[in-house]
């Protein structure tokens, strides 16, 4: 409902590009944003809409994006659940800092798609905690001089690790395979983390994977073994696998699970926390996903009854699905944060002979343009 000008600057044959140089009148949806750097360093981009319409314009980029993308004319997408916190929730923060050859640093946000850095003194969607820990950044990054140039600073939250139970001889023992040193008997390595999720513990690598939104993660994990749909007679593959979120509440309702993921580290943490929970139907293993699905089922012969897809914002690898096409599993649950991809592999695995049967989104990031989508795909 804007009425802009705006300055072209791209052409397609489909489409344009352009950038705002005026609002000429306002839509009645405009709201003032929270943050003075909204617009600046480009993480949020929905901050000028209240929060309901947030979820509405993204239910409708899914279903544009499925129809467009996927080929799906009327895509099954299920209500938008939102965040119950829309600000303040993100469990994670990527800083960076610039030193320059004076010895005085900025700490902040590179502005999307640049190297510029966006000095900031707080940001709005991330957890109190991580604010905390920035102004510490800011006041001590002038001292103690360090070598020129921009290092990246990830800062995760303490609220969900002040108080839990740890025990650092059980880490030196499950992580001596991961890279880094483990801090003396008595520490907590600084390489590792811990969140909670319903009442479990787990311990996450500090450049590793985690899902962002601290108060959705439970109704994410929820959203995903409803759709598993599992009995106890099954055999579930969590690929993707990350530190063993999702398998840490699957394998109790399976015959077996196994977990695939890249990292090693994030492998060692997943064999931690589900050893921790006495969960020994379960296992995880390091590789390539497309790999390990080809060599361990499809090659064998070893039946999956539901395959758990949860790959990075670049979708599945086309050996991936290819592997899933084969192995044919009666169940696909695919956890996606970017819905181009899903509805590419959709459309993928869609001529493969599955049904697409429900998109269920959650607001995982309140105030950005990223979707959080669970989506159930079955045999014909």
């Amino acid at each position: 409902g804007d009425e802009l000008a705006v300055t072209i600057t791209e052409v397609k044959n489909r489409y344009a590009r352009g950038l705002i140089k005026e609002i000429l009148a306002a839509s009645p949806l405009r709201i003032p944003p929270r943050c003075p750097y909204f617009t600046r360093c480009g993480g949020c981009d929905y901050q000028h809409l209240s929060y309901p319409e947030q979820l509405a314009v993204k239910e409708g980029q899914i279903r544009e994006t499925f129809r467009r993308i996927g080929g799906f004319p009327d895509p099954p997408v299920a209500a938008m659940i939102p965040s119950p916190q829309p600000f303040h929730y993100r469990g994670k923060g990527e800083f960076f800092r610039r030193r320059n050859r004076q010895g005085s640093a900025t700490v902040g946000f590179l502005r999307a798609g640049s190297h510029e850095l966006i000095e900031i003194e707080r940001c709005e969607i991330v957890h109190e905690s991580i604010n905390a820990a920035l102004a510490e950044l800011r006041s001590s990054g002038g001292r103690g001089g360090g070598r020129p140039g921009l290092q990246k600073l990830p800062v995760w939250s303490q609220e969900q690790s002040a108080s839990l139970p740890y025990d650092p001889g059980a880490v030196a023992e499950h992580l001596e395979t991961a890279p880094g040193k483990i801090m003396s008997p008595g520490h907590c390595p600084p390489e590792y983390c811990r969140r909670q999720v319903r009442g479990k513990t787990l311990l996450v690598p500090q450049d590793g994977f985690f899902q962002a939104n601290l108060y959705l993660v439970a109704s994410l994990v929820e959203v995903v073994t409803g759709m598993c749909a599992l009995t106890g007679r099954e055999t579930v593959v969590d690929a993707y696998g990350g530190s063993g979120l999702f398998s840490l509440f699957l394998a109790p309702l399976a015959r077996q699970a196994v977990g695939i993921e890249g990292q090693e580290a994030a492998v060692q943490c997943a064999r931690l926390n589900l050893a921790r929970e006495g969960i020994g139907n379960a296992d995880f293993l390091a590789g390539d996903v497309g790999d390990v699905l080809r060599e361990m089922f499809v090659r064998t012969g070893r039946p999956v009854a539901v395959l758990l897809l949860d790959p990075p914002r670049t979708g599945c690898e086309r050996a991936v699905l290819e592997a899933a096409a084969e192995l044919r599993p009666a169940r696909i649950v695919y956890v996606s944060c970017h819905p181009a991809t899903l509805a590419r592999d959709c459309r993928f695995l869609a001529a493969a002979g599955y049904r697409l049967r429900c998109l269920q989104p959650l607001d995982m990031f309140p105030q950005t343009a990223h979707i959080e989508t669970v989506c159930l795909l079955q045999t014909e």
